[in-house]
C-alpha cells in the first residue's frame, strides 16, 4: 500500500524507539495480533513526566464498535492521532482537515514522514483502519448489501478493501 509522498522540505526522524519498545517486552505475544496499540500504556508511563498533557485525548488506540465509515468520518472530523501495532510494528498517522483531508505516516522503519492526500489519505486510512481492528468488521460480514449495493461509493471501498 504506497503513499504518494508530496513534501517539500526533506525530513528526516531518529526513528529508534528508545522509549516504546521496553514497554512492549512487558505484553504477551497474542497481544499484538489484535492490532491493538500499546499506546495506553506508554500513555501512562509519562503521565508524570509531562506534566498534566493528555496523551490519550485525540488518540484513537483502542477498537470500538463504530461501523468503519463512521470510525472513518470520527477521526477526519476531530484530527486525530491513529496509533497502530501489529506484530510489535509500531506505526501512527495524523489525519488533517482544514482545506482538504490529508495524512500524515510515521513507520519508524522509515527514515521520513510520508504524506497522502484527498482519496489516497481515505483509503489509507481505511485500510489501516481495518488492520488494526479499531471498528465493527462484524458489520461489515454480515450485512454484504449495505457495502456492495447501496449508499456512497465510500461503503463500496471499505468492502473491496474487506475482502
Amino acid at each position: 500500500f504506497g503513499l504518494a509522498v508530496k513534501m517539500d522540505v526533506d525530513m528526516t526522524l531518529d526513528c529508534q524507539p528508545y522509549s516504546f519498545s521496553p514497554l512492549l517486552l512487558f505484553e504477551d505475544g497474542s497481544y499484538f495480533d489484535k492490532g491493538l496499540s500499546n499506546y495506553n500504556a506508554v500513555a501512562e508511563f509519562y503521565a508524570d513526566r509531562l506534566g498534566g498533557v493528555d496523551m490519550l485525548k485525540g488518540v484513537l488506540y483502542d477498537g470500538n464498535d463504530m461501523k468503519y465509515e463512521e470510525l472513518l468520518n470520527h477521526i477526519i472530523t476531530n484530527e486525530m492521532l491513529v496509533t497502530c501495532c501489529i506484530d510489535g510494528h509500531f506505526t501512527a498517522f495524523k489525519m488533517f482537515n482544514s482545506k482538504r483531508v490529508a495524512l500524515l505516516y510515521y513507520d519508524p522503519l522509515q527514515a521520513s514522514l510520508q504524506l497522502a492526500e484527498g482519496d489516497d489519505a481515505l483509503r489509507f486510512a481505511l485500510f489501516k483502519l481495518m488492520k488494526c481492528k479499531y471498528g465493527d468488521g462484524a458489520h461489515i460480514q454480515d450485512n454484504k448489501d449495505y457495502y456492495v449495493n447501496q449508499g456512497p461509493s465510500l461503503r463500496r471501498e471499505i468492502w473491496r478493501l474487506w475482502g
